[in-house]
């Protein structure tokens, strides 16, 4: 009687849940919608009426035929990534500069330019570049403090020169952006086939991809898309166990951008846990360190010989706040709550140690230890999402647009399928 009884609870929970078509048409329209609403998306109304009711059709009677689903899902990328971006791009060239972007396109853009040149990105001045765009501190605006730095880890100069290098051969003016959405393409149409093969909907593409935290920041040119798909990689290939492929999609991650250092953190503590459980063989969890830590010390190591002084004040220091020209005190961090009420009074000055740097730590030891006491991998996406989200939260310049980063990983943590450690 009881199993008969917990059968019937479980089949009752299977059938309340939504069906997976309605869900991906209500996203995908809310989303049209809303791009359409608040003007991002200059397009006229029949010809999203048009979309909606061929993605609806789709639904209805060819769910099964993944060619169309795929079809219906880049078409959703292309009007709510890359047309809005191409708006943006076009009010760059403008000079509509607090409209059209982030400031690390045109410093991105202008590293790419100096490197092609011979010369070291991380010794240049980009006071030219940003000389319109300036920031504002508390109410009052400032000069830009990238006016002397290059923040990025160099391993985006390498990709954004990949690109930029055929479109300045032809003539072309090259903007990161064509960057980010070739990733941004590339990484939804991989996820929305994923998806729809270990799942049967469109889950994960979606969720990831048409994020309201990221896409307003993707057409602005902010560069975490790279940084999304390092994760999204990783967690697909951890499905599978292929810890190696996972250590090398978030190495090339952290080579862009160290924001996504906790998680590369949490991810060899998730390594260590496992061969202690006897789940991972010591060689591979090594190679996976190694497929981790390589990409970003390769990219480094080429500005370490040039200048290592300039790279590391840049890369480095300039994010923690040892620099006397820091990004000032901003955001909704604590460091900035705490400007607000009076417990702080120079945002230019440096921030305590104390509401920084220490509950930061703590943060990142509170996460390992629940990574390795429970190293599964919905825990590791999980746990990364709120230490990034705990760590950003005690930085002295915490911006809204960061949280796109744990918001991706609570998205994977969610809806990535799990296997048992054993099904390998």
């Amino acid at each position: 009687m009881t199993s008969t009884s917990a059968a019937t609870g479980a089949g009752t929970r299977s059938r309340v849940l939504p069906d997976a078509r309605l869900v991906e048409f209500m996203v995908c329209t809310t989303a049209l919608a809303g791009g359409r609403l608040n003007g991002r998306l200059a397009v006229p109304v029949a010809l999203l009426a048009g979309v909606v009711g061929a993605h609806g059709l789709v639904l209805v009677r060819w769910p099964a035929r993944w060619g169309l689903r795929l079809a219906c899902l880049a078409l959703m990328l292309v009007l709510l990534g890359v047309v809005p971006a191409a708006r943006y791009m076009e009010a760059t060239e403008r000079g509509n500069v607090h409209l059209a972007h982030d400031g690390g396109v045109l410093a991105s853009d202008e590293a790419v330019r100096v490197l092609l040149e011979g010369r070291d990105p991380y010794q240049a001045s980009y006071a030219e570049v940003l000389a319109g765009w300036r920031i504002d501190v508390e109410g009052r605006p400032a000069a830009n403090p990238l006016a002397d730095h290059y923040p990025y880890w160099p391993g985006s100069l390498g990709l954004l020169a990949a690109v930029e290098v055929p479109l300045r051969a032809v003539g072309r003016d090259a903007d990161p952006r064509v960057l980010y959405l070739l990733v941004y393409l590339a990484l939804g149409l991989w996820l929305g086939a994923w998806s729809l093969r270990e799942r049967g909907h469109l889950g994960v593409a979606l969720a990831v991809c048409l994020n309201p935290l990221l896409l307003p920041y993707l057409w602005q040119g902010v560069n975490d898309i790279l940084l999304v798909a390092g994760m999204a990689v990783a967690a697909v290939a951890l499905t599978r166990r292929r810890v190696v492929v996972a250590g090398l999609a978030l190495g090339g991650a952290l080579a862009v951008k160290l924001l996504i250092a906790p998680m590369v953190v949490l991810f060899g503590v998730w390594l260590a846990a496992e061969v202690r459980r006897g789940r991972l063989d010591r060689g591979r969890a090594w190679r996976a360190v190694a497929a981790t830590v390589a990409p970003a010390l390769v990219a480094a190591v080429p500005f370490l010989l040039w200048h290592p002084v300039d790279f590391l004040t840049d890369a480095v220091a300039y994010h923690l706040g040892l620099v006397l020209d820091a990004y000032p005190i901003a955001g909704h961090g604590l460091p900035a709550q705490l400007l607000r009420a009076g417990f702080l009074t120079d945002p230019f000055g440096p921030s305590p140690v104390w509401a920084t740097a220490v509950p930061a730590a703590v943060v990142l030891a509170l996460g390992a230890w629940w990574v390795w006491s429970r190293p599964s991998l919905r825990t590791l996406l999980g746990v990364s999402g709120l230490v990034l989200l705990g760590v950003l939260f005690f930085h002295r310049s915490f911006m809204f647009y960061y949280v796109d980063i744990p918001a991706t990983a609570f998205a994977l943590a969610a809806l990535v399928p799990l296997r048992s450690p054993g099904a390998a």
